[in-house]
């Protein structure tokens, strides 16, 4: 039986094969490995590589070299500021083919473009978290607004945040981390003005959930990294031990 499902699946795909869901032109990449998008958008998306900031991920712009703080984390660290994360891990590069499929994803509501997202984000969060211990771990996304979620229809980071969920073998809690403010889009805004906008935009339900626990906060894009610092704040301020960002991008700057 088995082997003539196969036979029709096969044969399906031939007769009406899958399309790629961002250019919906090329055939969709095949096998074991298959994440939906063809090759030509895969072969467009940046990974993140070595050597990056130890603490929030950004690549740095030469090719060699280890890991090491950047100098803004370093002027941070100076500080002592006992409620920032622990580390920050981006997937890709916000450019080219995955800054589109996110903005379609995203702003569009392009649902079909989620699977191939969560995909590879899930397989890259395996990949990227290896390095940190994350047991007793909870995975929380970024929360949305209830206008703009009532706008929207869903929000991208708990989307993601699902699928690292799976993957990882981690608990979810997409309800004790809220957004009270309804903020303007950070978009626009310049990196003073993004902490500005988001300063006391996020409260905890209920502080037991997290209290002497590790948080894995999600999030679809990494820019500045003031929604997510203003989210950790908050989290260890009601008793999350560590906080660790992971996004399926971030922005294309270097230190």
């Amino acid at each position: 039986m088995h082997s003539i499902l196969n036979l029709i699946k096969n044969f399906t795909e031939v007769v009406f094969p899958l399309l790629c869901p961002l250019c919906v032109k090329n055939e969709q990449v095949r096998g074991s490995q298959s994440c939906g998008f063809c090759k030509n958008c895969l072969n467009d998306f940046t990974s993140i590589t070595s050597p990056i900031c130890k603490k929030c991920g950004v690549p740095f712009s030469f090719e060699t070299g280890t890991n090491h703080h950047c100098g803004d984390c370093l002027k941070n660290e100076s500080k002592n500021n006992k409620n920032t994360f622990t580390a920050a891990r981006s997937t890709y590069i916000h450019s080219g083919s995955l800054a589109r499929a996110i903005r379609a994803f995203k702003y569009s509501g392009q649902m079909n473009i989620s699977p191939a997202l969560s995909t590879i984000f899930a397989v890259s969060a395996k990949d990227i978290f290896n390095e940190f211990n994350l047991t007793d771990c909870i995975v929380q996304p970024v929360p949305l607004h209830k206008r703009r979620l009532r706008e929207r229809g869903f929000n991208q980071s708990l989307v993601l945040a699902r699928s690292a969920s799976k993957t990882l073998d981690l608990a979810l809690d997409f309800s004790t981390l809220l957004r009270i403010k309804d903020t303007p889009p950070q978009v626009r805004l310049g990196s003073i003005e993004r902490e500005k906008n988001v300063r006391g935009a996020f409260d905890v339900r209920d502080s037991r959930r997290i209290q002497g626990k590790k948080i894995l906060l999600i999030d679809d894009v990494y820019t500045t990294g003031a929604t997510v610092r203003e989210c950790t704040k908050v989290l260890k301020k009601a008793g999350a031990t560590e906080v660790f960002i992971l996004t399926l991008a971030r922005a294309a700057w270097t230190s």
